[in-house]
């Protein structure tokens, strides 16, 4: 027997809202950009490349981010953390983490190959491209307890 939560033994979970997934994102971005620049930040604004590479790689991050958050609310409906652990866990990390980052490498390495800068590739995929996986599982992390926080309290008001 599948061991699922309806909505009324656990309400959706509040975790981080989209007021702050969007400056969220558009920070990673920035960093990703600016990592390995030794240009001064106002003459980098002043500059169309910086901001096309701003805007695709918040545009990835953003969009990473509101995946893992959408994957991880909709399976706290359906596979509870302690009721179905190894089931949970294994469609967390394939969900939340391999896909994320497969999906971050595909479309950067497209990015770098229409932008003709392939040798930025190289340096993106041997430093960056392990930070944003690394993001990827500490924001699975967060959510995990975010979730056992939320599971505690409740436990603490119903006793």
């Amino acid at each position: 027997m599948e061991n699922t939560l309806s909505t009324q033994q656990s309400p959706a979970l509040r975790y981080i809202p989209i007021w702050l997934r969007i400056p969220i994102a558009i920070f990673i971005g920035h960093k990703f950009v600016t990592v390995g620049v030794d240009i001064p930040l106002i003459q980098l604004f002043g500059k169309l490349p910086y901001w096309i590479a701003l805007f695709v790689s918040a545009g990835v991050a953003l969009a990473m981010v509101e995946y893992i958050h959408r994957v991880t609310v909709y399976l706290d409906r359906k596979v509870d953390w302690h009721a179905r652990f190894g089931k949970r866990l294994w469609q967390q990390a394939f969900f939340c983490l391999v896909i994320p980052c497969a999906f971050t490498f595909l479309v950067l390495f497209a990015y770098f190959n229409v932008m003709g800068v392939p040798e930025r590739a190289g340096k993106y995929f041997s430093n960056e491209f392990q930070f944003a996986c690394l993001l990827y599982l500490v924001m699975n992390v967060c959510y995990w307890g975010m979730n056992n926080a939320a599971r505690r309290a409740r436990q603490t008001t119903a006793a």
